[in-house]
């Protein structure tokens, strides 16, 4: 899966995050007066399945950074840290600007400076799921995994390099399966999924699925999208979230090098998977915090989609655009190549 690809993926996976968002919850659903085209069950089912947006960002990654790891031996973990953080961080000052404008902050902090600095300092961090402390963004709790998720997925690298796909896969299954999830904000929900991620990446799956016949793909990409809707309803109905969002994520990997053959479909998925990380960090603030009723106005699923779509794409772009107007990505890049030096002196001594 080549970045183009990638980032049509996350494309995909920004969307249905927003449905998960925006259709997930009944009781909104009723009093934001939305008026679905399929019966009601239905869209909360699929809202339900698109949390599987979680498990594509993390298959993402570990896919990601296997491969560059293989290419060129990267190890820089202060750097993926640095690249991860400084966005966010850049993000979490306006979002604060706002919380102080509004009222949002002491509501959210509390009233003591002392509690108010301390709470403020570890939402900065994007730590605040991890210390169970208050954030100015519930959605931001993934922030937590995010910046964990390059130790776990290094430490399933050396797995696989030293134990190969028997074990690794093991361990994916195990941790989960035997040690119990309780919450999907648990590293342990998603470790059948980084494992997959580095599997595919060290195996060079999608490598050798572009060098079979279209016929013999056609046959493949009709078996995926058969297995997405008994999952979903499966998932929907029974649980075991872990196992099947894994198993979706498969599908919509899969499924997504068809999605690539599209030429204007392309285009759109891979210009949001560009920006999803800033769509990630922002949409909430729209369609929940600050601007709900406009977002929920448009009565119709697809129309309030769209429109989040829209507005969350052009904030982002702004965002991003402001963020490297600002010198912030050189500083990024000049702390990220920093790093990088002091790693690989490090290897050599």
């Amino acid at each position: 899966m080549t970045k183009k690809q990638t980032n049509v993926f996350k494309g995909v996976a920004i969307i249905l995050m927003f449905v998960h968002h925006l259709f997930g919850d009944a009781g909104v659903l009723k009093d934001m007066n939305v008026h679905p085209f399929v019966p009601q069950n239905i869209l909360l089912m699929i809202a339900s399945a698109g949390k599987v947006c979680v498990a594509i960002f993390v298959f993402a990654s570990a896919y990601g950074i296997t491969k560059q790891q293989e290419k060129s031996g990267d190890s820089n973990l202060a750097g993926r840290i640095i690249k991860i953080w400084m966005p966010f961080f850049f993000i979490y000052i306006f979002a604060a600007i706002a919380a102080v404008v509004t009222g949002n902050w002491k509501a959210t902090y509390g009233k003591a400076w002392q509690s108010n600095l301390y709470f403020a300092v570890i939402d900065a961090l994007g730590l605040a799921n991890l210390f169970g402390t208050p954030t100015l963004n519930g959605t931001w709790w993934y922030m937590s995994l995010a910046l964990i998720l390059p130790f776990i997925i290094y430490a399933a690298i050396k797995i696989y390099d030293k134990f190969g796909a028997i074990g690794t896969i093991v361990l994916g299954i195990f941790i989960p399966g035997c040690l119990g999830v309780t919450d999907t904000d648990s590293y342990r929900w998603w470790m059948l999924t980084v494992v997959l991620g580095v599997l595919l990446a060290k195996t060079k799956f999608f490598e050798k699925l572009s060098k079979k016949t279209m016929p013999k793909k056609t046959v493949l990409y009709c078996i995926m999208l058969a297995l997405i809707p008994p999952v979903i309803y499966i998932r929907y109905g029974v649980g075991g979230y872990w196992l099947l969002d894994t198993v979706l994520t498969f599908c919509i990997a899969f499924l997504t090098l068809l999605l690539c053959r599209i030429p204007g479909l392309r285009a759109i998925l891979r210009i949001l998977g560009e920006h999803s990380y800033y769509m990630f960090l922002t949409h909430s603030f729209i369609f929940y915090y600050y601007c709900r009723a406009f977002t929920y106005r448009w009565k119709y699923p697809a129309l309030i989609l769209l429109v989040l779509v829209i507005t969350d794409f052009v904030l982002s772009a702004v965002l991003d655009g402001l963020y490297r107007l600002l010198q912030c990505k050189k500083i990024e890049n000049y702390l990220v190549k920093k790093t990088e030096k002091i790693c690989k002196e490090g290897e050599k001594a």
